[in-house]
């Protein structure tokens, strides 16, 4: 995570490794992603849906 930290945009890095690492999610599922996929009324969603065509290797 230092790594991370070093970087030109550390809130988003440090994001996605988490989503990557704790949600299992690909690198396709992750840059597939918007802003409203994750938050909710300014506060994480507790459940993430992605689209069939993003997951499905298409």
């Amino acid at each position: 995570m230092r790594i991370i930290a070093g970087g030109n945009h550390p809130e988003r890095n440090k994001a996605i490794v988490i989503l990557s690492n704790y949600l299992g999610l690909r690198a396709k599922e992750l840059a597939a992603l918007k802003i409203g996929d994750v938050l909710e009324h300014d506060s994480i969603k507790k459940v993430l849906r992605l689209v069939a065509v993003v997951h499905q290797g298409r």
